[in-house]
């Protein structure tokens, strides 16, 4: 990769050459030695940063990013070969690098990685995308006159828990059950009008991502649907003008597709129960972007949810190459996905093989 043959020289030579790193990041510093040696393997290999981007995302000084690097022996030469008909490469985002083009520096500084992951394009100098899911959970509890945010994955005090409960929600990290699996969640406290938690599971295939949000209900009263989830996936990295002005956005089939500025190459993703109408928070409708960001959605819902149950919502993301957008929608379909109600890992049918 070009970035990381950049970062070569940089560690090399002893400088700090500038990337892309997040003004005022809220570092995370590996508490291990494994943890380090992981965490620069997912940022130098997996999303080619510049010693910058790996300083804001660890609060590591250059001196120590250069020594580690070393120690590690980690060097673009030795990166590892993806194998063929390998899963979508998908590591756990480890912040330090904008993800968007917002001009609000207070919003990019404050996003989580909590929740974030990336996925890799299988196309040669791809890029990746960053998936946030969920972004914002809204809820909204019987009595209550409207929906409130019960988790936002930014550090902005947007949600029921900061606001009304003046709750600090402490940083979480994907758990890497295998290369291919990541999941991640958060408990929210007991006996309160609220009280619920979430887990987003995400898989990787060798031509797809399947995903699942479970929302459970841990307060005495009802969660009355919808509650909606807004999941989104941001384009900033994906290489070929993903997102740009001369970006196709198709929305079909309960399919949200965007395309390279050629129109040549897509990134697809789309979730069930798909969210309908009316439309509340901060979305439009369920198939949405904001080219500021440039991002794109395809928002599910919960319906209702007594006290004591929990409720899932399943989604899909994958890459396409080529013209026949709505053509590949319907190969999508045929491979039941969003019928399969899965419980621990996804289920597929005899039409699947092209992407699990």
């Amino acid at each position: 990769m070009a970035a990381l043959a950049v970062a070569a020289g940089v560690w090399a030579a002893g400088t700090a050459e500038a990337g892309d790193p997040v003004a005022g990041a809220q570092p995370r510093k590996p508490g291990t030695e494994a943890e380090l040696r992981y965490w620069l393997q997912n940022m130098a290999w997996g999303f080619g940063f510049e010693t910058d981007e790996i300083q804001a995302a660890t609060g590591l000084s250059a001196a120590e990013i250069r020594a580690s690097l070393a120690k590690f022996g980690i060097t673009p030469e030795n990166k590892p070969a993806r194998a063929k008909d390998a899963p979508l490469a998908m590591l756990p985002w480890p912040g330090g690098r904008r993800i968007s083009g917002t001009r609000n520096a207070r919003v990019e500084a404050a996003r989580q990685r909590d929740t974030k992951a990336g996925v890799l394009a299988p196309f040669a100098d791809g890029g990746y995308a960053v998936l946030d899911m969920p972004e914002v959970l809204y809820v909204a509890r019987e009595g209550d006159a409207g929906r409130r945010a019960l988790y936002v994955a930014h550090y902005l005090g947007y949600s029921v828990w900061e606001s009304d409960e003046h709750l600090r929600l402490e940083p979480i990290e994907w758990k890497r059950a295998a290369d291919h699996i990541l999941e991640t969640g958060r408990e929210f406290p007991k006996g309160k009008r609220y009280s619920s938690r979430f887990t987003s599971k995400f898989v990787a295939f060798r031509r797809s991502v399947r995903m699942k949000i479970t929302l459970a209900n841990e307060s005495d009263g009802l969660f009355r649907g919808p509650q909606q989830v807004q999941n989104c996936v941001f384009m900033r990295n994906l290489k070929g003008g993903f997102g740009g002005p001369d970006s196709r956005d198709v929305a079909a089939k309960g399919y949200h597709a965007r395309s390279s500025a050629d129109g040549m190459r897509w990134i697809i993703v789309a979730w069930v129960p798909l969210m309908t109408p009316p439309a509340f928070g901060f979305c439009p409708s369920a198939c949405w972007g904001n080219p500021e960001m440039p991002c794109c959605h395809s928002d599910p819902q919960f319906g209702d949810i007594p006290a004591g149950e929990s409720r899932s919502v399943y989604g899909w993301l994958s890459f396409y190459e080529g013209e026949d957008i709505h053509g590949e929608f319907e190969r999508i379909d045929r491979t039941g996905w969003k019928d399969d109600k899965w419980e621990d890992m996804p289920q597929w049918n005899e039409a699947a093989a092209a992407y699990r």
